[in-house]
């Protein structure tokens, strides 16, 4: 076929109808893929039958911004946090099985998938979820460090500029409590950290 081919379509009314065929812009053809978004990725998730298992919050707050600002709903996300509960096996290589299963399921959509051997989890929303929709950033010394807050003010304001970053409150900082003998340290938005491991995952 030449470059003067044609598209036969036919219209509405059954007419038929010649049209040149759409060629894709240099802009186009040099767009990055849509990430598929939470949706996606939580009726993805289901097919895993993973134990107990619940999507990170920091990707949820994000779908919100998205929403909010009329973007595609994988803008700016990094990554999803998928956390599972199987207190059976809490071994690397039981973990490592639903890693690669998630691969398989999730193709190149970022997830990190973990076991929480504490399987304890809450929503932790201590203004509410009105900032989320307000796209409002505030600061909580309870949680993280300044040093934290602003690095991810900075990050996140880049993908969304609509949002306001209220100031670290004045004084000092409390920081995050010394957890009590016999309890798990837990991370930034009261998660366990990753467990480290001896060697490299494959």
């Amino acid at each position: 076929m030449g470059p003067h081919c044609r598209h036969r379509l036919i219209d509405k009314r059954g007419a038929h109808r010649t049209t040149p065929p759409r060629r894709a812009t240099h802009r186009h053809a040099r767009r990055p893929p849509r990430l598929p978004g939470l949706a996606a990725v939580l009726r993805r998730a289901r097919t895993l039958d993973l134990p107990g298992w619940w999507v990170a919050a920091g990707a949820v707050v994000q779908t919100i911004w998205n929403h909010v600002t009329g973007r595609d709903p994988g803008h700016g996300i990094k990554d999803y946090d998928l956390i599972y509960h199987d207190p059976s096996d809490l071994s690397w290589e039981a973990e490592d099985v639903a890693i690669r299963a998630g691969r398989e399921v999730f193709g190149e959509v970022p997830v990190e998938i973990r076991n929480d051997p504490s399987g304890e989890w809450k929503l932790y929303a201590p203004y509410g979820v009105t900032d989320a929709f307000g796209l409002v950033l505030r600061p909580d010394p309870r949680q993280a460090p300044r040093h934290v807050y602003e690095a991810k003010v900075a990050r996140w304001t880049a993908a969304w500029p609509e949002l306001t970053a209220l100031p670290w409150p004045d004084g000092p900082s409390r920081g995050r409590r010394s957890p009590r003998p016999g309890r798990r340290p837990t991370g930034p938005g009261g998660r366990r950290p990753p467990r480290r491991r001896p060697r490299d995952r494959p």
